[in-house]
Formats: structure tokens, C-alpha cells, sequence
């Protein structure tokens, strides 16, 4: 899916994909099969500089839990949500707006009594209104994250 990112961030993404693919993928099974840790890679994703964003959410949440939880909804659970199960013109409309901050995203999977298992415990039916719109219909919220200034 392409879309216009930055260059530096279309580096970063390549880089990312580069070492999935030649790191991660051919070692995954043995892994997953031993119940090992895979501290070799998460060595190597440090000294790559992958683990960055780590320090950087773990730090905002701990000054501040709540731009903490906003940070993790607008630069990781809303745009990755849309990129992998949305259509590619819905991720090619509103990731990249999403990444930069220049809309604000909102998700919302939990209802009362539903928790966040989706496919056994949620009731929540929509319903299209209109061209672009869905109309929710018998859902009863529990907690939307960013639900007041999300605009995607």
C-alpha cells in the first residue's frame, strides 16, 4: 500500500520490513516451537534503533498515563487498524493524516459487558446511513479512547 509518508519514515519502514524479513521470518518457528526468548533479536532491534518508540510511549505514559494512552491510540491501535483491515483507500485517506497528528483518531471495541472480545461477547450491530456513513444501532459503550476529539 503506498501512500505519501516522509522519506525518512518510508526509510525507516523499509529498513523495518528488510530486517522482518531477513531476521525475524527465518527464525520465527524455531521460536514459537522452543518457547525460547528470542533475546538475539530484540538485541539486534535495539542496536537498529526499532525499540525507540518504546522508550518514547514509556515515557510519556509515565509522566502523563493519559497522553500516554492518546499516543498509543493515534500513532499505532487507529492507523494500524484501518491499514490492515480497512480498504486502500481508506488507509491511503487516513493513516497518513493519523501519523502526522493532523486528525485525531478514536477506536472503540469494548461495550458493557462485552469487554474487547469481539467475536464472542460483542452485540454492537451498525447499519450504512448514506454514501459514507455507519449508523450504530443496540450498542450500549463502555470506553471509546479519544472518542470527543476523534475525527477518524
Amino acid at each position: 500500500m503506498d501512500f505519501d509518508l516522509p522519506e525518512e519514515l518510508c526509510t525507516l519502514k523499509d529498513s523495518v520490513a528488510s530486517f522482518c524479513e531477513t531476521e525475524i521470518t527465518p527464525r520465527r518457528e524455531a521460536y514459537e516451537q522452543s518457547g525460547e526468548f528470542p533475546h538475539p533479536l530484540i538485541s539486534k532491534m535495539g542496536e537498529a534503533g526499532f525499540l525507540a518508540v518504546s522508550v518514547i510511549s514509556e515515557e510519556i505514559s509515565r509522566l502523563a498515563p493519559e497522553f500516554g494512552y492518546a499516543m498509543n491510540m493515534q500513532a499505532m491501535t487507529c492507523p494500524y487498524t484501518i491499514y490492515n483491515w480497512g480498504t486502500d483507500d481508506q488507509a491511503k485517506r487516513f493513516v497518513p493524516d493519523l501519523i502526522s497528528g493532523t486528525k485525531i483518531g478514536m477506536f472503540a471495541l469494548s461495550e458493557a459487558g462485552g469487554g474487547s472480545d469481539p467475536a464472542g461477547a460483542m452485540r454492537t450491530t451498525a447499519r450504512r446511513e448514506g454514501k459514507d456513513a455507519l449508523g450504530i444501532k443496540d450498542a450500549t459503550r463502555h470506553m471509546m479512547r479519544n472518542r470527543l476529539a476523534g475525527k477518524i
